[in-house]
């Protein structure tokens, strides 16, 4: 059996042969567990770290199948890439290992690696769904060096990577197990209602707006104590872990993120009509920025005969 091992965020990946105790080491890592299908939907570049673009790649792996890989994508800060398109696949299997790693062929110690996520599905008796702190167990069933579990995933998932210290890509996709019938569709509905400018980064700023990961509004030229109201109104549907950022387009290709509002939606959520959030600056950037953003957030309405009704 060859089992990936990754290193650290500054190491390379290979493969190695490993022997086992257990009588039947694929019985093992099945055994009682549901099939989970996982569909790619967005890679995000938040930061190069300096540099003018980046070449990321995704390293997959189905049930400790050999890695595939996809990529390297040029990217630059504020990019997103349609992985439904560049992919155009689902993967389906008990176990499901997705990493991140940057193409740097002038780095002597191989390829950087951003982490990774770990996708199990587990039965129902395991307890609540969602992200799962990694313990020896996962690893030894993953063979693999993931820092993040997402266990009995159904619905739409958010992925700093790396998921400690700064972000510098976010990756988005839809899991469903074997018990659903179909991904789960957005259940709520986000309306941007206007956006103010009390301290602009330069003279002009040219702002835009994004809604997990995709480019839902602008840029457009704002200055300071300039005012905008989206006419007609932006309405997105959007699922229960939402990221809404506020972005500077720069000429010089590297977009300055001025900040994100994460929107965990769930029972406890209080809808309480209009909604604002103050973007500002981000650490490194040179200026001030300054903004306000007006929003709403409501339940999306069921509609008897197509069901979700449109925003």
């Amino acid at each position: 059996m060859v089992i990936f091992r990754v290193s650290g965020r500054d190491g390379s990946f290979s493969a190695h042969q490993e022997v086992r105790d257990y009588p039947d080491p694929d019985m093992r890592r099945t055994e009682g567990r549901h099939m989970v299908e996982v569909k790619l939907r967005i890679l995000e570049c938040i930061d190069t770290k300096g540099e003018r673009e980046e070449e990321p790649y995704l390293c997959i792996s189905v049930d400790g199948s050999d890695l595939a890989t996809w990529g390297p994508w040029d990217m630059r800060q504020g990019d997103s890439l349609n992985l439904n398109d560049k992919i155009g696949r689902t993967f389906e299997g008990h176990d499901i290992f997705i990493g991140l790693f940057e193409e740097d062929p002038g780095r002597g110690g191989g390829d950087e690696r951003y982490d990774g996520v770990h996708i199990v599905g587990h039965e129902h008796s395991v307890g609540e769904s969602g992200f799962h702190r990694v313990t020896e167990e996962d690893e030894r069933m993953a063979h693999f060096d993931a820092r993040a579990v997402i266990l009995q995933p159904h619905g739409r998932y958010i992925v700093d990577l790396p998921q400690h210290g700064t972000t510098r890509y976010k990756l988005y996709f839809d899991t469903r197990s074997d018990t659903m019938a179909d991904f789960l569709p957005p259940s709520y509905c986000l309306e941007l209602v206007s956006l103010r400018c009390r301290d602009a980064q330069q003279y002009a700023d040219h702002v835009y707006i994004k809604v997990n990961g995709e480019r839902v509004w602008g840029p457009h030229r704002m200055r300071t104590g300039s005012y905008l109201r989206m006419d007609p109104a932006v309405n997105i549907p959007i699922y229960a872990d939402t990221s809404i950022q506020l972005w500077e387009e720069d000429e010089d290709g590297r977009d300055d993120l001025f900040g994100e509002l994460r929107l965990q939606l769930g029972d406890d959520f209080v809808y309480r009509g209009l909604s604002h959030q103050t973007f500002s600056r981000d650490r490194g950037i040179s200026g001030s920025a300054n903004y306000i953003l007006l929003y709403r957030v409501r339940e999306r309405l069921l509609d008897d005969t197509t069901g979700f009704a449109r925003c």
